[in-house]
């Protein structure tokens, strides 16, 4: 298998499916879409690119990025995938945000939507960087390239970059503070791909249903690039689309075949949430193979309230399959194998980093939705090509059961960080160090949360995304109204509450909480938040630096409900 060798050999009768606003979908098979690629590679040889050089792609449509993506492998360029303006939040600062990826991306080349061009060229002035914009379009639309409309010799030679070059630069999603440059090599990506395509056992009568962007790693090599290299279909949806109605993206399984997709935790969370029984009358979700759950915490409730929802129509809990990965091993490193349900720990006493873990309960993931959420759900074993260990700070390898920094080595390890004055401390020696709790049990890797959205009190972690699952549920709090901040202001440790909520009964349980969870010393503070005002990575993750540092300061926007550092403070 190559990157680009479908290119030359499209399967027919097969392709991608473009959810449209009319609840339609507009077919583009694979002989069409590789025809556009290599009129995109053209294009781009024709203009001067030379080999290695990053192409960055501004492209909504699924078809066009596909076209943007191909298209630039095939002229030995490297691939950049941006986030659009409903990506970073749309807005006045937009542009600033996009000058700044440019810059850290080494932007030499520009494919966008034409309706971005101008928002493009302003971003490049404003990084200083001589950078060539090239609009693709659809067929109905002009532009320099598209699918179906050749405007330069097309490339019927793709000359990809080789496996120790670099063919991808992908985001991190930011969570922590500004998004970094990861350089994916050729060799990277491929194993990769091949792990995901070994791990679902991917054969050509499978069909992959999305909402994802395509901008970010779960959706761009999770769930457009491994069925593109397997040749098989694809049901692509925006997330906006998702939004509107997770109805239609459950009608990809229930009515339309599809039996593989990739979500967060908020996906099936928000499509149990919305959609009720009747709606699902008549479909059949018995033939979904695999719904894998990553890129956050993986909630017991919401697997259980959402098997609970679909169990009556076919679905099978043994359909999920929870998974850890990031941008800097490509994608995915651990996942659960196919037919075992999910496993789920109940521990005892104190997380803390280098000490046992004592396991109280082991429980299979069912279809009980009323299950607390005070449960860790396991996210597998390594996949191929990639070696697990959990290490101290000194980097030593520790015992199972013993909670430390999960590191990872292996294929699809990438090459480091992008740029010439980027950091690399995380790459040291081949090995990847992920910044993330967790520990291995029983051959599974048990993820807590990072290091760097923790708050260390007594010698134990408070880990943000572990104290937003014990607040969901609260009087009715929904998971993704509660975002937790953890850190310091001067010498003080201090927890934030935002919750997305008018001011209620729930602000006195919330804070008894995390005053229980924190203890002497911590403070407490408890805030109702309006939706804007919790700020998102491109793909969906609490940006909790940048809020932690706006709730303290007093310039987050909000009603602050509780303060345990006020005089007689209590949830109001």
């Amino acid at each position: 298998m190559s990157l680009t060798g479908w290119l030359t050999e499209p399967r027919t009768g097969h392709g991608l499916r473009v959810a449209t606003d009319d609840a339609g979908w507009a077919r583009h098979d694979f002989p069409s879409l590789a025809a556009a690629a290599l009129d995109v590679a053209g294009l781009l040889r024709g203009t001067g690119l030379r080999r290695g050089e990053v192409v960055s792609l501004l492209l909504v449509s699924p078809e066009t990025f596909l076209a943007g993506f191909f298209g630039t492998l095939a002229a030995g360029g490297v691939v950049n995938p941006m986030p659009p303006p409903a990506g970073l939040g749309a807005g006045a600062a937009y542009p600033e945000q996009l000058t700044h990826l440019m810059r850290v991306a080494g932007t030499r080349t520009v494919l966008v939507d034409p309706h971005l061009a101008g928002t493009a060229r302003s971003a490049a002035a404003a990084a200083g960087l001589a950078v060539t914009v090239l609009t693709v379009a659809g067929p109905d639309q002009p532009g320099d390239a598209g699918p179906g409309r050749p405007v330069a010799p097309a490339a019927d030679d793709p000359q990809p970059p080789a496996g120790d070059e670099v063919a991808l630069v992908q985001f991190t999603s930011g969570s922590s503070g500004h998004p970094r440059a990861v350089a994916i090599r050729a060799d990277n990506l491929l194993a990769n791909v091949t792990a995901i395509r070994r791990w679902l056992d991917m054969d050509a009568a499978d069909v992959t249903a999305t909402w994802l962007p395509t901008y970010h790693d779960m959706g761009l090599i999770g769930c457009t690039l491994a069925p593109v290299l397997n040749q098989s279909d694809i049901l692509a949806m925006r997330p906006d689309q998702f939004i509107r109605s997770p109805r239609r993206w459950l009608s990809c399984f229930g009515e339309q075949g599809a039996t593989l997709t990739a979500a967060p935790t908020f996906g099936y969370a928000y499509a149990a949430r919305r959609i009720g029984p009747d709606e699902l009358a008549g479909m059949d979700f018995s033939g979904w193979r695999a719904a894998i759950v990553g890129a956050e915490r993986v909630s017991r409730h919401t697997l259980e309230s959402f098997a609970a929802l679909l169990g009556p129509y076919g679905f099978r809990t043994r359909t999920f399959l929870p998974a850890y990965g990031l941008a800097e091993n490509t994608l995915v490193a651990t996942g659960l194998h196919l037919a075992p349900p999910p496993v789920a720990l109940r521990v005892a006493g104190e997380l803390r980093p280098g000490e046992p873990v004592e396991v109280t309960a082991v429980e299979e993931v069912g279809t009980d939705p009323s299950a607390d959420d005070d449960w860790l759900v396991g996210c597998g074993d390594a996949r191929d090509g990639v070696a697990v260990t959990v290490v101290d700070d000194e980097g030593r390898t520790l015992p199972p059961d013993v909670v430390g920094e999960i590191a990872l080595t292996g294929r699809s390890v990438a090459a480091g960080y992008h740029g010439p004055a980027a950091p690399d401390a995380a790459f040291a020696e081949g090995r990847l160090r992920t910044g993330d709790h967790g520990f291995l049990h029983d051959g599974q890797l048990f993820v807590l949360g990072r290091a760097g959205d923790s708050l260390k009190v007594r010698g134990r972690n408070l880990y943000a995304e572990d104290l937003e699952a014990r607040l969901a549920g609260v009087d009715g709090l929904s998971p993704e109204r509660v975002v937790v901040l953890a850190g310091s202001a001067g010498h003080t440790p201090v927890l934030h509450a935002l919750i997305r909520q008018r001011p209620g009964p729930w602000a006195a349980e919330v804070a008894r909480i995390l005053g229980r969870e924190g203890g002497p010393g911590v403070r407490i503070r408890v805030l109702s938040v309006p939706a804007p005002a919790v700020a998102r990575t491109t793909s969906g993750k609490p940006r909790r630096r940048p809020m932690f540092r706006a709730a303290t300061d007093g310039s987050l926007p909000g009603e602050v409900l509780y303060d345990s550092a006020e005089p007689a403070a209590w949830p109001r």
